[in-house]
């Protein structure tokens, strides 16, 4: 398929609060790819609370009222952006039997929107090695050097 006919067929739109529900076996197909734990229900919890306080974003897409996609976004001050916002991508996830037909573009490109409208300067995102080919095809360009993370007990 290509992507014109995807575009017919599929909308995006963002979860309204109180449906994480409707996305939770996408996040545990993509926790579960990346070797990853499903979500349990505290982090369930808080997720449907960050969702609820507008912490965070999840734009999922549609074929009929089938979700196949999601991507999750959410804002950081950034000092290194003059003070402004930036974005924080993540949760990017398209079912394998979706893939290849424009939905990942369709996907990024409306949350990159959303991260206008919002008034971020940038979008960052985070990933392994063997992804990074693939962010570079939806748009990412700039090269941080390496994001690093520590767990706090």
């Amino acid at each position: 398929m290509n992507d014109s006919a995807a575009e017919e067929m599929i909308e995006i739109r963002e979860l309204e609060p109180g449906h994480f529900e409707r996305i939770l076996p996408l996040l545990n197909a993509f926790k579960q790819e990346i070797g990853e734990a499903p979500q349990d229900l505290d982090g369930t919890n808080r997720i449907r609370e960050a969702i609820r306080n507008g912490r965070i974003s999840f734009f999922v897409a549609h074929e009929g009222e089938t979700p196949v996609g999601i991507c999750s976004l959410s804002t950081a001050f950034s000092t290194f952006a003059g003070g402004r916002e930036m974005g924080v991508f993540e949760d990017f996830y398209v079912i394998p039997e979706k893939r290849k037909q424009g939905i990942a573009v369709m996907l990024a490109e409306h949350v990159f929107g959303e991260a206008k409208k919002r008034n971020c300067s940038s979008v960052i995102v985070g990933c392994c090695k063997t992804d990074v080919p693939m962010y570079q095809h939806l748009g990412f360009t700039l090269n941080l050097g390496h994001m690093l993370s520590r767990v706090i007990d």
